[in-house]
């Protein structure tokens, strides 16, 4: 069954921080790219929903899967929907950020 993947405002926002903060730093074209490779990662875990790691612990459906060596997803599972709840990047304490909704 092929799950429907739909981004929250809050992963939104991250991803448009990270394209911003990419492209200040090397170019707009890589930072296209980059957050290009998030989202069809993202839109890949519509086939695959439980690839990452449970977070049960947390929240009740909640997963997380790393990309790109440096990003974090975080995303819940429900049984038509994956929702992109947040993308971290950086090494952030991702975890420490969801229980406290920060971004």
């Amino acid at each position: 069954m092929t799950h429907k993947v739909v981004f929250s405002e809050r992963a939104e926002r991250q991803l448009a921080g990270i394209d911003g903060w990419i492209a200040a730093a090397s170019s707009p074209i890589t930072a296209r790219r980059f957050v290009g490779t998030i989202r069809r990662y993202c839109n890949h875990l519509s086939h695959f929903p439980d690839l990452g790691r449970s977070r049960e612990d947390l929240y009740p459906g909640l997963r997380s899967i790393s990309v790109e060596r440096r990003t974090t997803i975080v995303y819940s599972v429900t049984d038509e929907v994956v929702e992109i709840i947040g993308v971290f990047y950086g090494g952030r304490d991702v975890m420490e950020r969801i229980r406290h909704n920060e971004d």
